[in-house]
């Protein structure tokens, strides 16, 4: 006992600040809940399909569900993350995600399936992509803080892009199932690094955020007089998180629109499935290289205004799809619009920080991001009902590009709210 008591505080003594150890870390939780994420679901539908038999409304249905359980559970988790911190909460939801995985793998029903992914992706995606550790970034950080949302941000599709690889690779060679096997095994290994090297806060250990001493007292003044935190139950009254709410809304619901369709509307048009994944997945790599782009910035000039024009830009990209008709051109285009879809969420969520302060970003965090998550589940089965009503793509390309001009005309009135 009195080791275990020594092992838990133990923290390893490092030659830069621990925040970026708490912030690699954290991918791995990121990278198992991201084999059941809405963008690794996009690029291996086929593999699935082709297997169960089942059709596209199935699958979407399976992914809208598991994202709206997300969206209900994020409020829970947001508190749990000003709470408890991501050490207790990730190890043992890594472990929770490794059984619904095995289960997976072996799910010969639509219920047994639709059972074990809306588990997985509900608990997962808050607890170890989301809100959780986006949470212990804003602790540890300040001056730098998006720069390392940014980069924890892009976490999220390079694990989705990497996953749809590797189980793209092992889908190829035996069968879509014996990849979840693989990631389930993963989960359990998951839990040690996730235990031994994640803290709640830098104070914790005997650091302000940005790695400055604690005992420091200018410094405790400087922190102190720089960010001002609102408690949740005076942010909530603000306009301002309700019209950045309803913005989130609208841009992670094109994601799932969009998202969800392009490597269907690339096959139609000709592509092969194996090459119209590759292209999904380099519009993931796009997403995951342009985070910390954003994330420098916004500390470069500030989150609201370089969401206010990366907003319409987004919708000038997607508007060239209602133009061409596949091929290499929009091979080229899904993979530029890559460098859009995370930017745009991980700024809502550096607005959030920018805004209201990290003492209660992730209860706060809590309010936005079931709009984000809930936009994002939406988005499969809208953007599959808009396909057959209208029985091709384009009224699925003229959404997106409407709600992202009204994402943006929202942010323009979202001002900073006063103290």
């Amino acid at each position: 006992m009195q080791k275990l008591t020594q092992l838990r505080k133990w923290t390893p003594k490092t030659p830069f600040y621990y925040g970026w150890v708490v912030l690699g870390v954290s991918a791995m939780g990121t990278y198992l809940s991201n084999a059941s994420s809405t963008v690794t679901m996009a690029g291996i539908q086929g593999y699935i399909l082709n297997d169960t038999g089942w059709d596209r409304y199935t699958l979407s249905s399976a992914v809208t569900i598991g994202t709206f359980g997300s969206a209900l559970l994020t409020p829970l988790f947001g508190r749990l993350a000003d709470k408890y911190g991501p050490r207790l909460i990730m190890p043992l939801i890594s472990i929770f995600i490794g059984v619904c995985f095995y289960f997976l793998s072996g799910a010969t029903s639509v219920l047994q399936f639709f059972v074990f992914y809306i588990l997985a992706r509900a608990i997962g995606t808050p607890a170890l992509i989301s809100i959780v550790p986006r949470t212990a970034v804003v602790n540890f950080f300040y001056e730098k803080r998006n720069l390392a949302l940014g980069i924890q941000s892009a976490f999220r599709p390079m694990s989705g892009g990497l996953s749809i690889q590797i189980i793209s690779m092992i889908a190829t060679r035996s069968n879509w199932r014996n990849a979840y096997k693989f990631f389930s095994l993963y989960g359990f290994l998951s839990i040690i690094p996730l235990f031994l090297f994640l803290r709640k806060t830098p104070e914790s250990i005997g650091l302000l955020p940005d790695g400055k001493s604690i005992c420091d007292e200018n410094n405790d003044q400087k922190i102190t007089h720089k960010e001002y935190s609102w408690d949740f139950d005076k942010a909530i009254k603000t306009k301002a998180l309700w019209l950045l709410s309803i913005s989130q809304f609208l841009t992670m619901m094109v994601m799932g629109v969009v998202g969800f369709q392009f490597v269907p509307y690339l096959n139609d048009s000709g592509m092969s499935l194996r090459l119209a994944a590759t292209a999904w997945s380099c519009s993931i790599v796009m997403d995951a290289i342009f985070n910390p782009v954003w994330g420098l910035l916004g500390d470069k000039f500030s989150p609201r205004s370089v969401l206010i024009c990366a907003t319409p830009l987004a919708a000038l990209v997607t508007s060239v799809f209602l133009v061409i008709d596949g091929g290499i051109l929009a091979f080229m285009f899904v993979a530029i619009w890559g460098a859009f879809i995370g930017g745009l969420e991980v700024l809502g969520g550096m607005l959030i920080a920018n805004y209201y302060g990290r003492n209660s970003f992730g209860t706060i965090s809590g309010v936005l991001m079931p709009f984000q998550v809930g936009g994002l589940g939406l988005g499969p089965l809208t953007g599959t009902f808009l396909f057959k009503t209208f029985s091709g793509y384009s009224a699925v390309f003229f959404f997106a590009v409407c709600a992202y001009l009204m994402a943006g005309l929202l942010i323009v009135f979202a001002r900073k709210p006063l103290k």
